[in-house]
Order: C-alpha cells, then sequence, then structure tokens
C-alpha cells in the first residue's frame, strides 16, 4: 500500500468565486460642513468609494451616491462629530 496518491492526468476544475449583488440603497450619506472636524474617517472606512480620496485637508464631498449600499452606515457610526446623515434620493 502506498501513503502517496496518484496524480490524475486532468487539471483540477477551476474554482468559480461566489458572484454577491450588492443592492444599492435609495439613501445617500450628506456630510453638514459646519460639523465635520475633517478626520476623514468617513473616507477611509467607505469600501464602495463614496467619498472623493483626493483631498485631503478638506470636508469629505460625496461623489458616488450611486454607490453606497442599502443599510450600511460605517461612515455615519464612525463619525464622531455627528456630521454624516442620510437622506432619501
Amino acid at each position: 500500500m502506498s501513503l502517496f496518491k496518484k496524480r490524475s492526468s486532468e487539471p483540477p476544475a477551476p474554482v468559480q468565486p461566489a458572484v454577491v449583488e450588492k443592492t444599492y440603497g435609495s439613501k445617500m450619506p450628506v456630510v453638514d460642513v459646519n460639523v465635520c472636524n475633517v478626520c476623514r474617517a468617513c473616507v477611509y472606512l467607505c469600501k464602495n468609494e463614496v467619498f472623493d480620496k483626493s483631498y485631503h485637508r478638506s470636508n469629505p464631498v460625496v461623489i458616488r451616491e450611486d454607490r453606497c449600499e442599502d443599510g450600511c452606515t460605517l461612515c455615519a457610526d464612525r463619525c464622531r462629530p455627528h456630521a454624516i446623515s442620510f437622506v432619501d434620493r
């Protein structure tokens, strides 16, 4: 009895990644510039790149509100001064 498994002549079947459909919501984030302390935590936490990352010393600017996911509130949850709210599109 051999301890080694014989190799198959066929290559292994490729693994297909799971397709997860994102549902973009009916709400969009709005930053109150009078309350924002420009920590930009919201910009770096957003995995869908809703905020513009090019302006490092200004208030966060929403550039892709259509990419904001339904139910995701990471930016608003992390905002210490509570400068982010969500409004209907």
